[in-house]
């Protein structure tokens, strides 16, 4: 707080206590009469509330922040500076501590910690409407960015009609491509189906492979069987179709992407090791120029990029193409991707809000979109430098487009979740997925009444 300030509030409140004593003082002399001036009384109000709150920000504390997504890249780096720095300028002697676990174990460490009454004080998190259910989040109803979220995005950071948490982050899902590797082969990004197969074994001829998966990340191949889900079924309702009962989980739609999925395996068009290799390391199969093509999120093109200069790589342009059905049909899964809410037992509950909310402002978000990621907040604005950001945003504004929520176990129970990535597994490695479905839909049925649905 300012000193000058500081003085001038303190001058002020003096003089109510003077003022006032006064008053006191001559009740009982009925030769003197003091009127208080009622502006000055709130002068003098104001100043010591806004005193007082300035001392209260000035205390020192450590507000802890927990996020999965947050690597070793510069740009994960940028965001928590500029974001520390926007804080300490409303709290300047606090402390931000980033506990971060970049893993799918991030999310159990955080269901134990708010669990067991603990906890980070912002959590960044996938699963807003189970996390309020649980009462572990802060109502955050009130807060003025509210009004500036994304339509699309409500249905899932909302639970019994209020707000729970901000989507800071959109994202969408498609195949990315080597462009010098298409450009060598004289290839163009398909337009459906048939012709997807047709590149793919173009590629493979040419002892490349087509499509690089590190399915040993489970999510990874929550996306690549929720896209083939969508393009297949080509219902942007189908989850709720689901919950209805007018769809099934051993119907048409998930056997149509299964069988997509088997396809790619069954012509080798997929790396031998897909099952065993993670995420990071098809970064650097991609990178490298071994892959031409990687099912991903946004953020591929920044990741690539970073891995052209960590690895040393000879850089390539990426590009995008949202896969196809057999009629050229697309539907394009869009949802949040990061997340935002405040810990309902939070120490410091005011200024875990206060955080939350400028990691919503243009300075802060823009430096975590950049290149990665479309905000889930009106009036943002990002730098894309790169060009596959704009393709997906051409993509984005041409095609239909579905609530992307296969992967994020909101609408869909945790078992049979489970079932239908054993039946991918399966279909990957050569098998038959025999009474996979079924035994999801069962699962399903069974667990139903644990499904939140927006």
């Amino acid at each position: 707080m300012n000193k000058k300030f500081s003085l001038v509030a303190g001058s002020l409140v003096m003089f109510s206590m003077t003022l006032m004593a006064c008053g006191a003082k001559t009740s009982s002399d009925s030769s003197v009469k003091v009127n208080i001036s009622p502006v000055a009384t709130a002068a003098a109000t104001a100043a010591a509330t806004t005193a007082a709150a300035g001392n209260a920000n000035a205390e020192a504390f450590t507000l802890k922040v927990g996020a999965w997504f947050l690597d070793d890249l510069p740009q994960s780096k940028d965001f928590q500076a500029v974001a520390e720095k926007k804080f300490n300028e409303k709290y300047p002697n606090a402390k931000v501590e980033w506990d971060i676990l970049v893993s799918e174990k991030y999310f159990d460490k955080m269901k134990a910690e708010l669990a067991s009454g603990s906890g980070d004080d912002v959590i960044f998190n996938q699963n807003v409407p189970e996390l309020a259910k649980a009462g572990y989040l802060a109502d955050l109803s009130e807060q003025p960015w509210v009004k500036n979220m994304l339509d699309a995005t409500k249905p899932t950071i909302t639970y019994q009609g209020k707000v729970f948490g901000a989507a800071q982050t959109v994202a969408t899902f498609g195949m990315f491509y080597n462009k010098k590797i298409f450009a060598d082969l004289g290839l163009q990004p398909p337009a459906n189906w048939k012709d997807f197969l047709a590149v793919c074994e173009k590629i493979k001829a040419k002892g490349i492979t087509p499509v690089v998966g590190g399915f040993k990340d489970q999510w990874t191949l929550q996306y690549l069987l929720s896209g083939l889900t969508e393009i297949s079924s080509q219902n942007p309702k189908l989850e709720a179709d689901f919950y209805s009962g007018k769809a099934k989980l051993n119907g048409p739609e998930l056997q149509g992407a299964l069988n997509k999925l088997g396809e790619l395996a069954g012509k080798g068009y997929f790396n031998k090791n897909a099952l065993t290799i993670d995420w990071p390391q098809t970064q650097i199969e991609f990178a490298s120029g071994k892959a031409a093509m990687i099912y991903q999120g946004n953020w591929m093109p920044g990741v690539a990029e970073q891995t052209f200069k960590d690895k040393d790589f000879t850089p390539f342009e990426v590009g995008f193409f949202p896969i196809a059905d057999e009629n050229g049909k697309v539907l394009m899964g869009v949802g949040p991707d990061h997340s935002v809410s405040v810990n309902a037992k939070s120490k410091h509950l005011q200024a875990a809000k206060d955080f939350l909310a400028l990691t919503l402002s243009q300075e802060v978000l823009s430096v975590n979109l950049k290149d990665i990621a479309f905000s889930g907040i009106k009036g943002v604005d990002a730098t894309y430098a790169q060009p596959a950001m704009t393709e997906i945003s051409n993509a984005l504004q041409k095609q239909p487009s579905a609530l992307h929520e296969l992967v994020y176990g909101t609408t869909f129970p945790k078992s049979s979740l489970d079932t239908l990535v054993r039946a991918a597994q399966k279909v990957i490695s050569g098998s038959k997925a025999n009474g996979d479905l079924d035994e999801a839909q069962k699962n399903y049925d069974k667990d139903k009444s644990t499904l939140i649905m927006p």
